[in-house]
C-alpha cells in the first residue's frame, strides 16, 4: 500500500509539473509518411539524390544536345545551375533580357523532360519512379559591386548595397530589393547569392578583402536591419519564387584578403565574432524559413576562424570543412536550421581551396573535397571551375566523377547516407516552395523602368554623402556662368570572360552629360558646351609621366591630346575627379594620387572628387587639398547626377558613410554612440507602449506599476541608435536619501521600463546614456490613497537640443519582463491563496459528507477541492508573469483576489468530481481511490 501512494504521489507530481514544460517540436526522424517531400524522396534515385546535392557552373550560353551542361542535367539529374558573367552565362559583356529568359527557360525544361524520363545509372543502381522538382537557377546578387541586374540589358540598374547602407532607411532597402526580386523572378532565377551580411570591419583599415559596394555597411545592427528590409522586399517582390542566399555566413568583413586566392584567417574572440559578425545573419534566422524577412539558407565560405576552429595553423581545415566549428556557429539559429535552413558551400572550386588540398596546385582531391562538405554540415555544394587546371573538360570530368562517388557512398556507407538524406530533404523541402514560380510572369520593361528610376532617384538623393568639408563654412562657392570643367572618369572596365567585350563601370561622358542636362542648354543654361573638356583617368595617368610643362608643337596626335589636356587643367576652374575604386590594383587608380602630389603646379582650380565606389583610397593629406569631396556610392546615372547637383548647391548631402573612414577620422562606432547634444525625455505609457491620457494619469496610485518610455535616442548622424544600446534610469528618493538605477536597452531607438510605485513620498526619475546628460526630470509625488502627482521639468539649453531623428519607429513591442524592480511590500498572495485552499477543501469535504459518503470519501473529495484551488494558484503566478510581465507588481496591490482564484478553480474542479458521482460512477471509483 506504501509503495503504491508513493508512486501515486511522485504520478502528480509529474503531472502537475508538465502544465510548464514547452511542447517540444518533432525531429527530422519524426517526419510522417504522408510528408510529401518524404514521399518524393522514396521515389528518387541514388543518382538523382546526390544530383540534387549540387549546384554546377558552365561556359557560354549553349544548352543544345551536345553541351555538357545538358548531359549533366539528363544524365546526373543535377539540382541547380549558376550562372555568372565571368564564365560567360551573360553574353560577351550584356545579354538582353529575353535572351537571359529563353536561357532560363531552357533548363528548366531539359530538367523537366530529364525527370519525366527513366534511366539505368552507370553504376548499377536500380532506377525508382522520377519526381519532378525545379532545377535551381542561381545567380550573384552583385558582380564587381554591380548588382547583377547591370549585366542584363532590358531591366533596372539598381542600387550598390553600398548605396543603400548609406540611406539607413528600411524602407528604401526593401523597395529595392522588391524591384530586384520581382525582375530576377521575371527572368526565371529562382535562387539569389545574396545579400552580402558581412560586417566590414578589418583590424588594418580600408577593404583587404575586396568586399567594395557589395556590402551594406559597418554597423552590425544596420546591417541586419537593413538586410531584414531587403531579404523581404526580395520576397515579396518575387512572389516567394526567390530563394535568398545570403553571404559570407559567420562573416568575412574581418578578413585580410580575397577569398579567392587564399584562405583568409578571422582572428577575434567568440564575443566579438556574436556581437558584430554573427548579429546580421541571426536577424534573418531567427525562425524557419518561410517567413517573409528570414533567409531560406546561407552561403558558408572557405575561411578559418580562431573564435570557433582554436589556434590556427596551415593545416586546419576552412570553416566549411569543420562540422564541429559549423555546429557551434549555428547554436544561435537552431529554429532556423530545424525548420530546414540551406547550408550552401562556397565554391569548392576555388584556388584557395585548391592550394589548401593541394599547395603546389598540381593535384586536387574532388572527391574527398565535396564528401568533407557534405559530412561537415552544409547541404548544397557548388562546383565552379571544379579542376586543378580549371579547364572546362576537366570541370565537367570532376563532376561526374564525385557524383558517382557520392553515389556509391550512398549506397555502402549508413552514416553518410543519413547525412544525404537530411540535405536532400531540406532541398526539397525548399523547392517545393519554389514550384509555382516556375510559371513565366514576364518583364514589364517600361513599368519596371520606372520604378526602378524612382527608387534609384529617391536611394541616390538620401545617399549621398559630404565627406569633405566637415563644416558648411569652408563650402567654396557654387560655380557659375561661364566657368570651365575639367573631368576625369575612372571607367573600371570589368571583362570576364575570354574574349568578352569590356563593361564600364562609368563611361567617360556620363558626368559631362549630366552636367549639361542640368545646366547646360538642356538645363539652367549656366554651363556652355565648350566649357567642359573630359578624359580617363588613364589619359591622366599617361600625362602624369610626362614632362609638367606642356609641349610647344606637338609633331603627333598623342602630344596633341597631351598638350589639349594640359591647356584644360591650366584653364579650368572646376577639376572633377569621377571616380569608381581607388582601392584596385590597377595602375589608373593611382592617377589621382598621382595628380594630388603635383596639384600645385598643374592646376588652380577647385578640385573635387565624386566617389561612385567604396570611401577609400584617399588618405588625410590627399582629402586635405580637396575643396569638396562627395560619397555616391552607386555608379548608376541617378547618382550621377545627384553628385552634379551637389556640386553645384541644389541637392543637400543627407546621407552619412556606413563606413568607417580612417583618413577622415570618421569612426562608425562612436557616429553610432548617442550624441551628446540631446535632451532624452521620459512618457508616462501603458503596458502596450501607448501613451496615456491626462484621465489615465490621474488614476494612478500608490503600488501601481508605471511603464515608462523614453523619447527616440539619436547618434552622431541624426539617427536612432542601435538596438541594445544601454539606458539608465536613476531613481532618486529624496526623503531616503536613496538612489536607485535601472538598467534598459533600446529598441527601435527608444527605452522601456516598468516601475512599481511602492514607497510614499517623492520620486525624481532621470535617464541618460552614454555621454547624455540627464537633463530631463521627471518628479512624481506618491500619497496613500491619492493620485499620483506628476511634474516633469525640461531645461530650455540650446546646446542639448540634438539632431531630429529621421526614423521613428512605426509601432512599439512589446515591453519586457521587469528589470532590476523593487520588490513589492505586500505580497501576501500566499496567504490568501492558502486560505482559498482551506475554504474550498472544507467545502468539499462538507458537501460529500452531505451525500452521506464515507468519511476517507469525503476526505478525498475535499482534498480534489484543494488541488484544483492549488493549480489555479500555480497557473496565475507562475504562467501569468511569462505573459503579462508586471502582472505580478499589480497582483501585489490586489492580494485578495488571490483568493477569489483559489475559491473558483478549486470550485470548478470540485463540481466536475461531484457531477462524476452521479453520471460517470466508474470514473468517480476510480478518483476517490486513487
Amino acid at each position: 500500500m506504501l509503495h503504491h501512494t508513493i508512486w501515486r504521489g511522485i504520478l502528480s507530481l509529474v503531472l502537475l509539473l508538465s502544465i510548464f514544460c514547452p511542447v517540444v517540436p518533432p525531429v527530422e526522424g519524426q517526419h510522417l509518411v504522408e510528408d510529401p517531400v518524404l514521399q518524393a524522396m522514396q521515389s528518387l534515385s541514388t543518382r538523382m539524390k546526390v544530383g540534387q546535392l549540387v549546384l554546377v557552373s558552365f561556359p557560354g550560353t549553349s544548352i543544345d544536345a551536345e553541351a555538357a551542361i545538358t548531359m549533366l542535367i539528363e544524365d546526373y539529374a543535377v539540382g541547380g545551375v549558376w550562372l555568372a558573367p565571368e564564365n560567360g552565362n551573360f553574353g560577351t559583356g550584356t545579354i538582353a533580357a529575353s535572351d537571359f529568359f529563353s536561357l532560363t527557360q531552357g533548363l528548366q525544361t531539359l530538367s523537366t523532360e530529364s525527370s519525366q524520363n527513366s534511366f539505368l545509372p552507370s553504376i548499377g543502381i536500380t532506377p525508382y519512379q522520377t519526381v519532378n522538382f525545379p532545377l535551381f537557377v542561381a545567380v550573384n546578387s552583385t558582380v564587381g559591386g554591380l548588382p547583377i541586374t547591370s549585366f542584363i540589358s532590358d531591366t533596372t540598374v539598381l542600387p550598390t548595397p553600398l548605396a543603400l547602407g548609406a540611406t539607413w532607411t528600411r524602407a528604401l532597402a526593401e523597395a529595392a530589393g522588391q524591384v530586384s526580386g520581382r525582375e530576377l523572378a521575371a527572368l526565371g532565377v529562382n535562387f539569389m547569392l545574396g545579400p552580402s551580411l558581412d560586417v566590414l570591419a578589418p583590424p588594418s583599415g580600408g577593404d583587404p578583402a575586396g568586399l567594395g559596394t557589395s556590402i551594406l555597411g559597418s554597423d552590425s545592427y544596420w546591417v541586419g536591419e537593413l538586410g531584414r528590409a531587403y531579404i523581404r522586399g526580395l520576397h515579396q517582390g518575387s512572389d516567394d519564387r526567390l530563394a535568398i542566399i545570403p553571404t559570407h555566413f559567420p562573416g568575412i568583413g574581418s578578413s585580410d584578403r580575397p577569398l579567392a586566392t587564399e584562405i583568409p584567417t578571422i582572428q577575434k574572440s567568440g564575443e566579438q565574432l556574436e556581437q558584430y559578425d554573427l548579429r546580421p545573419f541571426y536577424s534573418v534566422m531567427e525562425s524557419a524559413p518561410g517567413a517573409v524577412s528570414i533567409a531560406d539558407g546561407v552561403l558558408v565560405p572557405h575561411v578559418r576562424y580562431s573564435a570557433l576552429q582554436g589556434n590556427i595553423r596551415s593545416s586546419t581545415r576552412p570553416f566549411s570543412l569543420d562540422a564541429q566549428a559549423l555546429q557551434r556557429a549555428m547554436a544561435g539559429a537552431v529554429s532556423w536550421r530545424e525548420g530546414n535552413g540551406l547550408l550552401v558551400a562556397d565554391n569548392l572550386g576555388l584556388q584557395s581551396l585548391r592550394r589548401f588540398d593541394d599547395p603546389e596546385g598540381l593535384t586536387f582531391n574532388t572527391r574527398r573535397m565535396a564528401r568533407d562538405a557534405l559530412l561537415a554540415g552544409n547541404d548544397l555544394l557548388i562546383m565552379d571551375h571544379f579542376a586543378a587546371t580549371g579547364e572546362w573538360e576537366a570541370h565537367f570530368a570532376n563532376i561526374k566523377d564525385t557524383l558517382d562517388f557520392l553515389a556509391q557512398s550512398y549506397e555502402n556507407d549508413p552514416t553518410f547516407q543519413v547525412r544525404v538524406d537530411e540535405a536532400l530533404y531540406r532541398i526539397l523541402s525548399l523547392k517545393s516552395r519554389l514550384v509555382e514560380g516556375l510559371a513565366p510572369v514576364g518583364l514589364n520593361e517600361d513599368a519596371a523602368a520606372g520604378e526602378s528610376s524612382n527608387v534609384s532617384a529617391q536611394v541616390a538623393m538620401r545617399a549621398i554623402t559630404r565627406l569633405a568639408p566637415a563644416s558648411e563654412a569652408v563650402l567654396p562657392a557654387s560655380p557659375e556662368g561661364g566657368d570651365n570643367f575639367v573631368i576625369f572618369t575612372q571607367e573600371r572596365p570589368l571583362r570576364f570572360a575570354a574574349g568578352s567585350v569590356a563593361r564600364l563601370t562609368l563611361p567617360e561622358d556620363r558626368v559631362g552629360q549630366a552636367l549639361q542636362l542640368f545646366y547646360g542648354a538642356q538645363g539652367t543654361d549656366q554651363v556652355a558646351a565648350g566649357a567642359v573638356q573630359q578624359f580617363t583617368f588613364h589619359e591622366l595617368l599617361v600625362a602624369l609621366e610626362r614632362p609638367l610643362v606642356a609641349p610647344v608643337g606637338a609633331e603627333n596626335e598623342a602630344e596633341e591630346e597631351l598638350s589639349a589636356l594640359y591647356i584644360a587643367l591650366r584653364e579650368a576652374h572646376w577639376i572633377i575627379f569621377a571616380v569608381t575604386d581607388l582601392s584596385t590594383e590597377s595602375p589608373e587608380a593611382a592617377a589621382l594620387g598621382k595628380f594630388l602630389e603635383q596639384e600645385a603646379q598643374l592646376s588652380t582650380g577647385e578640385l573635387v572628387v565624386l566617389n561612385f565606389g567604396a570611401p577609400y583610397g584617399l588618405d588625410s593629406t590627399d582629402v586635405s587639398k580637396l575643396s569638396l569631396y562627395y560619397a555616391l556610392y552607386s555608379p548608376g546615372e541617378a547618382f550621377v547626377q545627384a553628385g552634379v547637383r551637389a556640386l553645384f548647391g541644389d541637392l543637400p548631402a543627407r546621407g552619412s558613410s556606413p563606413l568607417s573612414i580612417p583618413a577622415l577620422n570618421y569612426d562608425l562606432a562612436l557616429q553610432t554612440r548617442p550624441t551628446a547634444e540631446q535632451i532624452i525625455s521620459l512618457s508616462v505609457v501603458t503596458e502596450e507602449g501607448q501613451e496615456m491620457t491626462l484621465e489615465e494619469k490621474h488614476g494612478i496610485r500608490k503600488d501601481d506599476v508605471i511603464y515608462l518610455r523614453t523619447s527616440i535616442i539619436v547618434d552622431y548622424n541624426g539617427l536612432p541608435v542601435p538596438d541594445g544600446t544601454a539606458v539608465e534610469f536613476i531613481l532618486t528618493y529624496p526623503q531616503e536619501n536613496r538612489t536607485e538605477t535601472v538598467s534598459a536597452e533600446t529598441e527601435d531607438g527608444a527605452a522601456f521600463i516598468p516601475i512599481t510605485l511602492d514607497r510614499v513620498g517623492q520620486l525624481d526619475i532621470t535617464v541618460r546614456s552614454g555621454l547624455v546628460a540627464p537633463f530631463f526630470h521627471l518628479q512624481l509625488t506618491i500619497r496613500e490613497g491619492q493620485s499620483v502627482i506628476m511634474i516633469s521639468t525640461t531645461p530650455t539649453l540650446e546646446a542639448a537640443a540634438g539632431p531630429e531623428p529621421t526614423l521613428i519607429p512605426e509601432s512599439l513591442p512589446s515591453l519586457p519582463a521587469p528589470l532590476h524592480l523593487p520588490i513589492p511590500r505586500r505580497a501576501y498572495l500566499l496567504g490568501w491563496g492558502l486560505l482559498g485552499w482551506l475554504g474550498i477543501g472544507l467545502l468539499g469535504l462538507a458537501s460529500a459528507l452531505s451525500r452521506q459518503l464515507q468519511y476517507v470519501v469525503a476526505l478525498r473529495v475535499g482534498l480534489w477541492g484543494g488541488i484544483g484551488s492549488l493549480l489555479g494558484y500555480i497557473l496565475v503566478v507562475s504562467g501569468g508573469v511569462y505573459l503579462f510581465p508586471g502582472g505580478i507588481y499589480w497582483l501585489a496591490s490586489k492580494e485578495i483576489l488571490m483568493g477569489g482564484v483559489t475559491v473558483f478553480s478549486g470550485g470548478l474542479l470540485l463540481i466536475a468530481l461531484l457531477i462524476t458521482q452521479q453520471y460517470a460512477h466508474s470514473l468517480w471509483q476510480r478518483l476517490v481511490d486513487f
